[in-house]
């Protein structure tokens, strides 16, 4: 049974030889383990309230609405209307070493509230950026990186990117409270000039593997808005020769093509579903997924399928959006055809179905853009990664997403990532640089010559 601990690092328990600087950390982990005993420990991200403040804005964790982790930055707004919250940083975004990519999650308490987020320099300068959040009160919605955006607008001047000395939200509602989640500041200078495989962490998009076999790339970027001087465009065409990246790992426990179809339409107001072939799913009860609806059902008598939750994955509706098999990325209740195929999946707060892999989970991440694999041809994202020993458990599968084709897999099939590799870098007139992450890829292919158009 798991017991979650939550440390104060101002008060520890004791020391050995002295207290540790807190300002120097160099490992961490557990000691005293007991004689012949398996411990299993996870450790979660949590984004703290240190240093976040606002006149009017009451700051703590939220462990109850959160989009990841164990906690998200939970800020109460009090009867004035405009607030703010902001936290002082050090960033110089504009430092030609690094590629600093942001992004950042947000609820609200009420649908559809306006705010923004906004960079502040040493002058006080601002450039902020206009958001929405979700038109579902307590639903979280992400902003991608704005830095490729031009700012909505400005307050004493559009800020100097080199020294940004504070980052927050504003035009904050009065008598509300907003969930801030997944607030990161990425470096990804690793995406060099000489970098020879690229990887695809977007979801709703043209996957890798839909891509010819081996082909070319035409990457393009601009430092400004509307409308873009030619000088400012960087464009960079790359060869590959892979369009998927092995891991390591492999399926431990084979796959079914699905766990049974619809014998009769589903429409988005049923409480039952008609089956076909769905002995494999347990009759006491589970989750499961059809067209990138997340069903949870009570029970299984015969061919009848009874529903406990539709179009949820549990109450209130949840942030988790990557949904999508052949259909939209979405998850709420929806209408479907018969002979649509069912996929187990996991229910509400259990762990009780996993797709099983071995190997290392070096490649298989925990968190973030990048949680999805290829087995096969098969796309297939999930929610969180856990390990057994050498066992890496998958949680929350959904099934063939982004249009993938779907298929039975079998053990000891090669686990892949989206991607592409045996990269040849500026090609055909470009030259190679170095780029952010979440730049668009297209692919394109080259005869004995080339047409250029200009404006």
């Amino acid at each position: 049974t798991w017991l979650q601990h939550t440390i104060t690092l101002a008060s520890p328990d004791g020391f050995v030889t002295a207290y540790a600087d807190l300002t120097n950390i160099t490992s961490l982990g557990w000691g005293t383990l007991g004689a012949s005993t398996t411990y299993n420990f996870d450790i979660i991200y949590i984004i703290s309230d240190t240093g976040w403040s606002g006149a009017g804005v009451t700051v703590s964790q939220d462990p109850i609405i959160k989009q990841q982790g164990s906690a998200s930055l939970k800020c109460v707004t009090d009867a004035t209307a405009n607030r703010e919250v902001t936290k002082t940083v050090s960033l110089n975004l504009l430092n030609p070493a690094t590629n600093i990519t942001i992004n950042f999650q947000a609820a609200c308490s009420s649908a559809s509230s306006a705010i923004k987020f906004f960079l502040r320099d040493n002058l006080g300068k601002e450039s902020y950026w206009n958001f929405t959040t979700n038109a579902t009160a307590g639903a979280f919605k992400g902003l991608g990186n704005p830095l490729v955006t031009a700012p909505n607008g400005n307050i004493g001047g559009y800020a100097d990117l080199s020294n940004i000395t504070s980052v927050g939200w504003g035009t904050l509602a009065a008598s509300k409270t907003y969930n801030f989640d997944n607030l990161a500041y990425t470096n990804t200078s690793s995406i060099t000039a000489a970098t020879t495989r690229f990887y695809e962490i977007s979801l709703g998009s043209t996957p890798s593997i839909h891509f010819p076999t081996s082909g070319t790339l035409i990457m393009d970027k601009t430092t400004s808005g509307e409308p873009i001087p030619e000088s400012t465009i960087t464009v960079e065409k790359v060869s590959y020769t892979g369009n998927k990246i092995a891991t390591t790992n492999t399926l431990q426990v084979a796959l079914p093509l699905n766990d049974g179809t619809l014998a009769q339409h589903l429409w988005a107001l049923d409480s039952q579903i008609i089956a076909n072939d769905i002995g494999s799913l347990p009759a006491g009860g589970g989750a499961i997924l059809i067209e990138g609806e997340i069903i949870q059902y009570s029970s299984i008598s015969g061919s009848t399928i009874s529903i406990a939750t539709r179009g949820t994955y549990g109450s209130p509706v949840t942030t988790l959006y990557e949904r999508g098999t052949q259909g939209a990325l979405a998850h709420s209740s929806a209408n479907h055809a018969k002979g649509t195929p069912i996929y187990r999946t996991t229910g509400y707060n259990l762990n009780d179905y996993y797709i099983y892999l071995t190997g290392s989970v070096t490649d298989i991440p925990s968190s973030g853009d990048a949680r999805h694999v290829i087995i096969d041809n098969e796309k297939i994202w999930y929610t969180s990664r856990g390990v057994s020993g050498t066992t890496v458990n998958l949680t929350t599968p959904m099934r063939a997403v982004d249009g993938t084709i779907p298929s039975a897999h079998s053990a000891e099939t090669t686990i892949y990532k989206d991607g592409w590799t045996g990269l040849t870098r500026g090609l055909h007139g470009t030259t190679a640089t170095n780029w952010n992450s979440r730049e668009n890829v297209t692919p394109v292919s080259f005869g004995s010559a080339e047409l250029w158009v200009t404006d």
